[in-house]
């Protein structure tokens, strides 16, 4: 204060010169760049003193740390923006993931960004790519529930951690990894898509460095894109790879019917009828179709597989012919049976015949190898078309292109099928089975007649001519209630859309139908997406017993009245809502009197103790009445009184 005195200073002198410093303060704004800056307005007598120009210093660098910090985020902003221009366009996994980890590294400061992906098992991650590591560290594996990252995933958390070498949640399979790494402290946040994690997202610092919120809460949004970033790369790896394997197998897909004429050669070889069966006796190929008689194989055919060996089964026909089962292996095990009949009056077969069989075995397992594959380069180019489709990521170009591959034309040429089987926690036994008719019992995608895939464990969605939906849907319900028993199935019917981006609305609508059917109308198969209308969308399924009470609350007492009176009071209240409550408009739909209107009105007031002049009174009998149209909760004597 001594000080202060010998340099003149006054109180009103310490006043003017806070004051000051004050409006300073306050004149901080931002320009259209995002730089901060500090318009001084010095006193006069003030200009040149030296503790006031001490203060202008630190104002000055004040202001430079401003624009320092300014500047940081204006890059943050910058390449938090190009990472999503990288979500919307397409680009390969491994491009993405690497773009992902030097943009973590560089928003954050640190040494080290890397990532980490749920395996194919869903028993561990491993680092697929880094930024700042060495490439020991790709490949390695944690599993879940083991050290930090297999917690994250378990937890969807972010976790930081200060002193790597004093953690206790140190993995033993993973730390002389990280060891070699030299982190110290880092930050691992859950890259998540929709309920599920994917992987973890790390940024690591080789000393010791505490995250602030601020760190964490960027890390996390960064986290975010990187997820929605990570699921278009992965689509955009499955169609690429779709491509190449359509492109493998083009001259396979061109061969028509190579496994029936295999069949008519070895049966003019051997004298013989020749067909291929399926373990249901169903033929995969026949020589001559129209002297087989399936019924002659139906019973040796499962003694065949009722005895467990690949060894040939000889048998005789009921007009006493000699004929052979022979199984057809794949690299799947036995994927047919050759059945061979020998025609009269050829009582055995000879060394010959077998040599014809043995050597038609060879081509047929590899005519039955290249349908399969085919069949299956089908699915899964339906599957990934199916997929973009209903997910709504993809441009009405791309969508189009890809249905020109699949000879799709027309979008709406087709109807969406969607199954639902109503057993979620059982249903994933049976996938395969699905996935299995998918591939094989199938009908030919060039005729138009069906696109189809699994979206989820207890969910199938297919695209259908919808010229033909309904008896595809039949179908359908028919082959799944088969593959799933004793399981229910139900199909909803979607609506043709003139553009393939909409299907994704549809999809989204015929589930909630099929939620909401599943639970209130559980004996009809096959129904309408539209069958629940605009209240089936508004509310949640899972609340379906909170939705009938309501409704039940509401009108119940009128509809028990009308079910005891014989009256049409519930009726009438509809028609007047719709009316917007205008008396004679109202008792002329009605083909009434006016006056019997309004006493019809009071007895409504009076049996459901309401004042039909409230408006909310009025909105709320509205959606009552809906919920009734659509999903019809009243029965006689059903309705609880209201507490």
């Amino acid at each position: 204060m001594s000080v202060m005195h010998n340099k003149g200073y006054s109180s009103a002198n310490m006043l003017t010169l806070l004051d000051t410093i004050g409006k300073w303060v306050s004149q901080i704004d931002s320009d259209t760049e995002g730089i901060y800056r500090i318009h001084p307005h010095w006193p006069a007598d003030l200009a040149s003193d030296p503790i006031a120009e001490a203060l202008s210093g630190l104002l000055r660098a004040i202001q430079q740390q401003m624009r320092q910090v300014t500047v940081q985020h204006a890059a943050s902003v910058k390449i938090m923006g190009q990472l999503a221009e990288d979500i919307a366009s397409l680009a390969p996994l491994q491009e993405v993931l690497q773009r992902i980890c030097d943009t973590a590294r560089y928003l954050l400061a640190s040494d080290i960004g890397y990532i980490a992906l749920l395996n194919d098992a869903k028993d561990a991650i491993v680092v697929q790519a880094g930024s700042g590591v060495s490439p020991a560290l790709i490949g390695v594996r944690q599993r879940l529930g083991q050290g930090i990252g297999g917690r994250v995933i378990l937890t969807k958390r972010p976790t930081v951690f200060k002193n790597y070498p004093a953690e206790v949640r140190r993995d033993p399979e993973v730390e002389n990894a990280i060891d070699r790494e030299h982190i110290i402290s880092a930050i691992a946040v859950p890259l998540i898509r929709g309920d599920h994690a994917i992987g973890v997202l790390y940024t690591a610092m080789r000393s010791i460095h505490e995250y602030g919120p601020e760190e964490i809460e960027l890390a996390a949004n960064l986290a975010m894109l990187a997820s929605v970033a990570i699921h278009n790369a992965a689509l955009y790896d499955q169609t690429a790879w779709l491509m190449k394997i359509n492109q493998e197998f083009a001259q396979i897909a061109l061969i028509d019917n190579v496994l029936d004429h295999i069949c008519v050669t070895l049966g003019k070889l051997t004298n013989s009828r020749v067909s291929v069966l399926d373990s249901r006796a169903l033929p995969i190929a026949m020589g001559n179709r129209t002297v087989w008689e399936i019924d002659e194989v139906t019973g040796p055919l499962k003694k065949f597989f009722s005895q467990k060996s690949s060894a040939d089964y000889s048998f005789t026909t009921p007009r006493n012919e000699v004929g052979i089962l022979s199984p057809l292996d794949s690299r799947r095990g036995i994927a047919a049976v050759l059945a061979l009949v020998k025609h009269p009056p050829y009582a055995t077969l000879s060394e010959r015949d077998f040599v014809a069989i043995d050597r038609a075995k060879h081509f047929l397992e590899l005519g039955l190898n290249q349908l399969r594959l085919r069949h299956e380069v089908h699915l899964a180019a339906t599957s990934a078309f199916l997929q973009n489709v209903i997910g709504g990521h993809f441009s009405a170009e791309l969508l189009a292109d890809q249905a020109r591959q699949l000879q799709l034309d027309r979008p709406d040429r087709y109807g969406l099928l969607v199954a639902y089987v109503g057993s979620p926690s059982d249903v994933s036994l049976h996938r395969v089975a699905i996935q299995e008719m998918l591939a094989g019992v199938r009908i030919p995608i060039q005729h138009h007649s069906l696109v189809a895939s699994m979206v989820e464990d207890n969910c199938f969605i297919g695209l259908s001519e919808s010229s033909s939906i309904e008896t595809m849907a039949t179908y359908l319900h028919e082959t799944l209630t088969a593959l799933v028993a004793p399981y229910p199935v139900w199909i909803a019917v979607g609506e043709p859309c003139p553009q393939w981006l909409e299907y994704s609305r549809q999809w989204h609508n015929c589930l909630t139908t099929l939620q909401w059917h599943s639970r209130v109308r559980p004996q009809i198969p096959v129904i309408s997406s539209t069958e629940y209308g605009l209240i089936g969308v508004l509310f949640d399924a899972s609340n379906v017993d909170q939705v009938k009470r309501f409704c039940d609350v509401t009108l119940g007492p009128l509809y028990d009245y009308d079910q005891q009176a014989g009256s049409d009071l519930l009726h009438t209240l509809l028609i007047y809502l719709d009316h917007e409550c205008e008396l004679r408009s109202s008792a002329t739909a009605l083909h009434i009197h006016y006056n019997t209107l309004r006493y019809r009105l009071q007895q409504i007031a009076s049996i459901l103790s309401i004042d039909l002049e409230e408006h909310s009174t009025r909105q709320q009998l509205r959606m009552a009445l809906w919920c009734q149209e659509a999903f019809g909760f009243l029965s006689p004597a059903s309705s609880p009184k209201p507490s």
